[in-house]
């Protein structure tokens, strides 16, 4: 997987390369690949190390393990919160997108002053990433901060989460903690604002988890519970990601479990929800595919009304698959 994802990498830097020792002036969509392979680069990077320093760190971690207590997991988990809740406040002061998050200024002030998403104005954004700025602006004010604030909670909130259903799975604390850690500084503290993209990765991972979880513990009232709550907001993200993790999921569930009627309430009272969300929210459901599917066939590949923007969006589908 490291190997894949450092041609990969290589892949994307070609076409700078080569326009660059021919004189070319670059591009931006030359440059964006270069940001796209130095993503993919310090991935494998990172691996490698942790590859190099596994016996080590293992041997390290056998020691620790013998005098730890479990208030130390609760003063490591508390202290992961502030540092990131601390972190999105102080970063996402530091960086600005310009264009993209004027957007995300915009739908939240338009939605304030009463116009619905996809009906009286234009956007081909996902109904989570809209009503999420629209409810950070109504709880915490009308500034900047507020979606800042919304961030860090769910941030602190998806780690928790995370970090619950690894121990359920894996079974040991400390994988567990630097496993949700890990997710969450990629995901989330990369961009340490609210947006599109990384909430829909962070549901993703969570209802991934959640139907692994439902798979080995398939009677566990938690594991239920985590499969319903992450279901249904997903149902909210990005449909070209989210569409197919759902397909895909629920697939898994339903194969991997004996208790398929269960699933199957779980799965449709989900869906109830994402459409009463909708509804008490006014959103039109009619509007926002019209919207959504006409910005896919203008601008990129689609596959069963589904939109491909790139290739890491390929790359989740593989490993999914995989």
């Amino acid at each position: 997987m490291a190997l894949a994802l450092a041609a990969l990498g290589v892949y994307r830097t070609l076409p700078f390369l080569l326009s660059h020792f021919h004189g070319q002036t670059d591009s931006d969509r030359e440059l964006h690949h270069v940001y796209e392979s130095r993503d993919y680069l310090i991935t494998f990077s990172v691996w490698l190390i942790a590859f190099v320093l596994y016996v080590p760190l293992t041997f390290t971690s056998a020691r620790i393990r013998t005098r730890w207590k479990p208030l130390y997991t609760v003063i490591c988990l508390v202290a992961a919160c502030v540092f990131m809740g601390m972190f999105i406040l102080h970063f996402g002061n530091r960086q600005f997108g310009a264009y993209d998050l004027g957007i995300l200024i915009d739908t939240g002030w338009r939605q304030i002053i009463g116009q619905r998403p996809y009906v009286d104005f234009l956007t081909a954004n996902p109904p989570g990433f809209n009503l999420g700025i629209k409810y950070a602006f109504r709880v915490f004010g009308i500034n900047w901060n507020a979606q800042l604030y919304a961030t860090a909670i769910f941030a602190t909130g998806s780690f928790l989460w995370l970090y619950w259903l690894l121990c359920r799975l894996i079974g040991r604390r400390t994988v567990a903690f630097w496993l949700a850690f890990a997710a969450e500084t990629a995901i989330t503290l990369e961009l340490s604002f609210w947006w599109y993209n990384s909430s829909t990765e962070t549901f993703v991972l969570l209802f991934f988890l959640s139907c692994m979880l439902l798979c080995r513990q398939p009677c566990s009232v938690g594991a239920q519970i985590s499969y319903y709550f992450s279901l249904w907001p997903l149902g909210l993200m990005k449909p070209n990601m989210a569409g197919i993790v759902i397909l895909c999921g629920v697939a898994l569930v339903l194969c991997g479990t004996g208790r398929k009627l269960r699933v199957t309430l779980l799965t449709l009272a989900a869906a109830a929800t994402v459409l009463l969300f909708l509804y008490i929210n006014g959103v039109s459901i009619p509007s926002m595919l019209a919207s959504y599917q006409g910005a896919a066939i203008e601008h990129g590949l689609t596959l069963f009304g589904l939109r491909f923007y790139s290739d890491k969006e390929l790359v989740v589908l593989l490993l999914w698959t995989l």
